[in-house]
C-alpha cells in the first residue's frame, strides 16, 4: 500500500528548500580578479613591474585602455627617467573574494554590479543612504560635517609618494624641498630624508638661555 502524500506539505518542504538553496548561493564567498586601474595602488589589476636602475625602488605601473606603450618608465619614488618598458615584467592582477555578508561602511572596499558592462567595479564608500557629502580642500564633509579618519583607517588607506629606504645614488631629487630647513627635524641628503631625533637639534635661543639660567641656579 502506497504511503498517503500531504501534497501541501510537500510543496511547502520544496519552496523552503529552494529558498534555502537561492539564501546559501547569495552568501557564497564570490572569487574575483582584478581589473583596472581606478584603486591602485590598493588593489591592482593587470600591471608591470619593474625595479629602479638607481635607487631600486619597485616601481608598479598599469596601462591603460588605448594608452600608447611608453619607451622609458620614470621611477615615482627618485625622479630616474630612464627606466626601459622592454624591461618590465608583467604581474597578474590581484585576486580577491567579495563576501556578501558584510554590511558595508564608510570607507569599505565595496564590489557593485556595473551598469554599462557585465563584471563587478570595485570602489570604496564615502557616503551612506540619506547622505549628502561634498568635498573641500581634499576633505570629506558629510551633511556640512568634516569626517576624520581614525590612525588605522589614514593607516589602511594611505599613499606612499616616497621612501626614504630607497635613496637615489645619482638623481637629483632637489624636488623635494623641506620647510624652513634651520628649524626642521628633516634633512636632504643626495636625495635621500632622514629624521633627526630631537636630542641632535641645536636649541633655539630662547630655550637655550632657559636652560643655561637653570644651569647657573643649580649651581
Amino acid at each position: 500500500m502506497m504511503p498517503q502524500i500531504d501534497w501541501k506539505e510537500l510543496c511547502c518542504f520544496c519552496l523552503m528548500a529552494s529558498l534555502f538553496s537561492v539564501g546559501c548561493e547569495r552568501s557564497k564567498p564570490i572569487p574575483a580578479a582584478i581589473n583596472g586601474p581606478s584603486m591602485a595602488p590598493h588593489y591592482w589589476g593587470q600591471h608591470y613591474r619593474i625595479e629602479c636602475y638607481d635607487c631600486d625602488f619597485p616601481v608598479r605601473f598599469q596601462l591603460v585602455d588605448g594608452q600608447t606603450i611608453p619607451e622609458k618608465i620614470t621611477c615615482p619614488n627618485c625622479g630616474f627617467r630612464d627606466l626601459p618598458f622592454t624591461a618590465a615584467v608583467r604581474m597578474p592582477a590581484d585576486r580577491v573574494v567579495i563576501d556578501q555578508n558584510q554590511q558595508p561602511e564608510r570607507w569599505s572596499v565595496v564590489a557593485l554590479m556595473l551598469p554599462d558592462r557585465p563584471g563587478y567595479g570595485v570602489k570604496r564608500v564615502l557616503g551612506l543612504p540619506q547622505e549628502t557629502i561634498s568635498f573641500h580642500q581634499g576633505n570629506l564633509y558629510v551633511d556640512d560635517q568634516l569626517v576624520r579618519k581614525s590612525w588605522e583607517q589614514l593607516c589602511q588607506q594611505r599613499i606612499l609618494v616616497f621612501d626614504s629606504n630607497y635613496g637615489p645614488r645619482t638623481t637629483d631629487t632637489s624636488r623635494w624641498q623641506i620647510l624652513a630647513p634651520e628649524t626642521s627635524r628633516w634633512q636632504s641628503t643626495r636625495g635621500s630624508l632622514k629624521r633627526q631625533s630631537t636630542s641632535d637639534l641645536p636649541l633655539k635661543p630662547a630655550i637655550a638661555n632657559v636652560m643655561k639660567g637653570l644651569d647657573s641656579d643649580n649651581d
